[in-house]
């Protein structure tokens, strides 16, 4: 497992500075929002400068797509397929994608998800990068049994898992059996943790490690699954600077759970 850390808490103006960070936290990836991709389209060599002047390799990029509306199918399709494409230039390997606003048509919901990540995949494959879809808070692949579905009905050749510690935590989803079940499909991991409830004030986020999921029976179940994909953090305290909140995940991840790299 290789460890990476995403550059959003930074905020879009302070790129460099979010590089800069990471790299000093002593991580060597950093995963980036699929907008960062639409602003360095034309440019990737620019951005490979950063990277390469930070001393840092882009993981991949993060981003939504709408997924529930057939009308839209085919934008979320060019659009994953210009993000893999940037995502290729600029030397990462998987683009991630959520996505699927429920519209009150539960069935038709989840054929819509289906068929686009599905096409989603593809495209992106021809493009030489691994398409992950995640499951998230507020689209229709977020409770057990939606997840279950999804994964189901989806080619696991196109479509592969990133395993979001958090938002399948908040989900109600077993996440340690849901490794064993998928994985092989598994490519890339947000590790991230839930604040103890109830949670009156901001987000159910917490940096890992400073909460309440089981982070180390997760690592355990990946380690046993031989995942050798990227495990990426994220600063999800608003009150904590984001640089410290990069070295503290690179010192958990190597001492309490024993990852490298």
């Amino acid at each position: 497992m290789r460890i990476a850390f995403h550059a959003g808490a930074w905020g879009s103006d302070h790129l460099f500075q979010a590089l800069q960070a990471i790299a000093t936290a002593g991580i060597g990836h950093v995963e980036v929002y699929t907008d960062v991709g639409q602003v360095y389209e034309e440019r990737a060599d620019e951005f490979l400068f950063f990277l390469q002047k930070a001393g840092l390799r882009l993981s991949g990029a993060y981003g939504g797509g709408v997924f529930t509306d057939p009308a839209f199918r085919e934008a979320d399709v060019e659009g994953a397929r210009s993000a893999a494409r940037w995502i290729r230039e600029a030397g990462g390997t998987t683009l991630i994608l959520q996505g699927g606003e429920p519209t009150g048509d539960s069935r038709g919901d989840m054929a819509s998800v289906v068929a686009t990540a599905n096409a989603v995949g593809t495209a992106c494959a021809l493009e030489g990068v691994q398409f992950c879809y995640q499951p998230h808070m507020g689209t229709v692949v977020f409770r057990a049994a939606e997840v279950a579905a999804f994964f189901r009905d989806t080619d696991p050749k196109a479509v592969g898992v990133c395993l979001d510690t958090g938002h399948l935590s908040e989900g109600a989803v077993d996440v340690v059996p849901f490794v064993r079940e998928q994985g092989t499909r598994i490519r890339v991991v947000h590790l991230r943790d839930l604040r103890a409830k109830p949670v009156f004030v901001g987000g159910p986020f917490a940096n890992a490690g400073k909460g309440v999921v089981k982070l180390g029976a997760i690592a355990a179940a990946l380690k046993a699954a031989e995942f050798d994909g990227m495990v990426v953090g994220f600063a999800d305290d608003p009150r904590e600077d984001p640089g410290k909140s990069a070295g503290d995940f690179a010192r958990f991840v190597q001492t309490k759970l024993g990852l490298k790299g």
